[in-house]
């Protein structure tokens, strides 16, 4: 906390200010997020891109919970980052992605109850990405990521630098699709997934 860029020279009454907006900001992110995922897309065989995409088919095909298997890519991605981002970025992300993942596996469910919307197709990916629009939103509001393929794009940038961080994300976005097509056997999984985007 004494090396937070944002937070240095400030007074403790403003830093627990500081770090109750961003929990704040969080829990919000997470609510817009699960709800994006638990209620539209994932319901829809949906794989939006990234982490999260990955998280999802592998739901899909053994049944883990997509916020813990997110988690758990990210932890790795995290670890590498650490020494080559700073411990800042890190701690920042970490804590928004256990707070979004934790609302996405118990949060969400237990305050859907069991909805889910399983209609048009392609309005599930809008506004389940609308809903990931929010989050993310809400999310770099306040300083923080939500990790996955922001990281790796920060990393592979560092090698590559003359290759802007969108064009990577948008490749890795679309690798996820592609398998995405392949495991649900469903071209118009990718489509929508490509509108979600």
């Amino acid at each position: 906390m004494k090396n937070d860029p944002i937070l240095a020279g400030k007074k403790p009454e403003s830093r627990a200010r500081e770090l109750t907006l961003d929990l704040l900001f969080d829990l919000l992110a997470g609510l817009s997020y699960g709800i994006s995922v638990q209620v539209f897309t994932a319901p829809n065989h949906i794989a939006p891109g990234g982490v999260t995409g990955l998280a999802t088919l592998v739901n899909y095909i053994f049944g883990l919970p997509i916020g813990f298997v997110a988690t758990c890519i990210n932890i790795p991605l995290l670890l590498v980052a650490y020494k080559v981002l700073g411990r800042h970025f890190v701690f920042k992300t970490l804590k928004t992605v256990l707070i979004m993942n934790l609302m996405v596996d118990i949060g969400v469910p237990f305050l859907v109850q069991g909805f889910y919307y399983q209609g048009d197709a392609i309005l599930a990916g809008l506004m389940g990405g609308v809903l990931m629009g929010i989050a993310i939103g809400l999310v770099l509001m306040r300083g923080s990521t939500t990790g996955g393929l922001d990281v790796v794009g920060r990393l592979v940038k560092l090698k590559l630098p003359h290759i802007p961080i969108s064009k990577l994300i948008f490749m890795g976005d679309l690798t996820v699709l592609t398998i995405s097509m392949l495991v649900y056997r469903n071209l118009e999984s990718g489509i929508v997934g490509l509108i979600y985007i």
